[in-house]
């Protein structure tokens, strides 16, 4: 508190999802001004099915295979819950949540994980302003999963595109940025 007020926090992806949640069932913001989520996985579970399907399987592979090659080199150095050839052999999430993420973190399973840790549940508990910028076509979610009005916060501002895919957002000139705009004409209006 001796430096003031944060002026904004900020949280992508999974990232956007856990500062939701934190905003949500926390009190204890009184040193940030503003907050903004992008591209928010808002039901974990939802998001670990999603990814697994279709086009969105190309991102799936590409993290669970950097997630490996992470905790094989933590297997090194810690006792993991499983071996490393069976790390080698996780290729979703849920199975790398149901037998990394889970047990680690003290979850009973993958499913008790994404159901506790999902921010959907603590949207409408927000107390600061916060602005949540979410996708129509965010490859990460499925259809319907982006939260109505309803469910949030009066203090939340949800800005849906219909492009802009997971963290994309890129404006039509080569130097401008929907996303640095947005965040910046939010950050700057007066509260």
């Amino acid at each position: 508190s001796r430096f003031g007020k944060l002026t904004a926090i900020i949280g992508y992806s999974l990232g956007g999802n856990v500062l939701l949640k934190w905003l949500g069932e926390s009190d204890r913001n009184d040193l940030l001004k503003k907050a903004i989520a992008v591209s928010v996985p808002f039901d974990l579970a939802k998001s670990a099915t999603r990814l697994g399907q279709g086009f969105s399987r190309i991102y799936q592979d590409r993290l669970i295979k950097s997630l490996q090659n992470k905790y094989l080199l933590k297997a090194k150095t810690h006792k993991l819950p499983c071996h490393e050839n069976e790390i080698r052999r996780l290729n979703s999430f849920w199975s790398f949540d149901e037998k990394l993420t889970a047990p680690i973190h003290g979850f009973s399973n993958a499913e008790d994980y994404y159901r506790k840790s999902s921010c959907r549940q603590y949207l409408n508990k927000i107390s600061l302003p916060t602005l949540i910028v979410q996708s129509k076509d965010d490859p990460f979610l499925p259809a319907g999963a982006i939260p109505e009005a309803s469910h949030l916060s009066s203090n939340v501002k949800l800005m849906i595109t219909n492009k802009g895919g997971h963290v994309g957002f890129l404006g039509r000139g080569l130097d401008a940025s929907f996303l640095k705009s947005s965040i910046t004409k939010f950050v700057s209006t007066a509260e």
